[in-house]
């Protein structure tokens, strides 16, 4: 593990903003696969892909948009669309919704009931259970890695953050987890600051903001965070996506033509090549929430954000891609968009000439 983690750290780039992303030879153009709809549901909001192209992501009961709660949670592998995660009518309280997925096809859902929050883990023919750990109850999930690893946090007599790893001791986190990498680094939260671990939750730094409150969204590898940081203290500070990498903060800026007065920007998720993809909308939306019409998918090689919409050929000819959430090591995005209709789909874009499958 320690040989690992010095060799990666070996690759990592200089920390220069238009170095990140240079493992891609060139601005790629993509394919666009519709994952389609679970029958009674009309939108799809993708959240994670893994590394042989299967998505998990929620369907929202009643048809979609803000305040419609999550319902079934969805898992696309192999062109095939699988339940998850199911909501029942008889219980309109429960709302599911799909948080992570790993190699091994391991999905991390949750669940609330009534201001209850509790994770559970599904696989493919294997009996769902509900995700706990010693000393919290319930406990919920806020990332999983490729062997297994979970993030996020409990509450029993008090409230903690965890580090949970198959047959090893539960480890505490003195901050609010968000994501991990398959070294079981952890990046997440404390303050208005991100911070990241060493392998295994251990020895917890502070990456810093780009002046205002920051928030983690990704993990690669290499050590590498990605998210979004205010540039001041102010409620209408300008918001833009952020990557910490060696010691540096790097304002990842906005895409051409946008102003900081009209346009922010959010880094969402990040590959083992440094590529980042995420979404910019107009000022003043919140993150996390249902991006606005003007939303754009974004994607950032060669030092700077490009419209997803504009590098996707003939197959995405109708769709306007609103925000990308997710990248894989082969470099597959999870975005979602917009029909004519408005009515919004969970899309795949593959590289064109890539071995992948989506």
């Amino acid at each position: 593990m320690l040989i690992l983690t010095f060799l990666c750290l070996l690759l990592l780039p200089a920390a220069k903003g238009q170095n990140y992303g240079q493992a891609v030879g060139r601005v790629p153009t993509y394919t666009v696969t519709d994952i389609g709809f679970l029958p009674g549901f009309t939108d799809m909001y993708p959240a994670a892909i893994n590394i042989h192209g299967d998505v998990v992501g929620s369907a929202p009961v009643g048809g979609g948009g803000p305040g419609f709660p999550f319902g079934e949670v969805f898992l696309y592998s192999n062109g095939q669309l699988i339940i998850a995660g199911a909501y029942n009518p008889a219980f309109p309280d429960l709302e599911n919704e799909a948080t992570g997925i790993n190699a091994r096809k391991e999905v991390l859902f949750l669940v609330e009931d009534v201001g209850d929050y509790y994770s559970w883990i599904y696989q493919q023919n294997v009996e769902s259970y509900e995700f706990g750990v010693p000393g919290g109850n319930p406990a919920v999930g806020t990332g999983i890695n490729d062997s297994g690893q979970i993030i996020g946090w409990a509450n029993d007599i008090e409230y903690f953050n965890f580090l949970f790893t198959p047959n090893a001791p539960l480890i505490q986190l003195p901050f609010f987890p968000t994501a991990i990498n398959n070294l079981g680094q952890v990046a997440g939260n404390a303050g208005s600051d991100v911070v990241i671990t060493q392998p295994g939750g251990m020895k917890p730094s502070d990456l810093g903001n780009l002046g205002g409150p920051a928030h983690a969204t990704g993990i690669n590898i290499l050590g590498q965070v990605v998210g979004y940081s205010a540039t001041t203290n102010q409620s209408n500070s300008p918001v833009f996506g952020v990557l910490y990498s060696q010691g540096a903060v790097i304002n990842l800026g906005l895409p051409k033509g946008e102003t900081a007065r009209d346009y922010q920007s959010f880094a969402t998720g990040i590959n083992d090549q440094g590529v980042i993809v995420g979404y910019s909308d107009v000022a003043g939306e919140v993150f996390g929430t249902e991006p606005s019409s003007d939303a754009r998918g974004l994607v950032y090689v060669k030092g700077r954000w490009y419209d997803l919409n504009d590098l996707v050929n003939a197959t995405g000819k109708g769709f306007t891609i609103t925000k990308a959430t997710g990248i894989n090591n082969v470099g597959q995005i999870i975005a979602t968009a917009l029909d004519p209709a408005g009515t919004q789909h969970a899309i795949i874009l593959t590289v064109v000439g890539s071995k992948a499958k989506p």
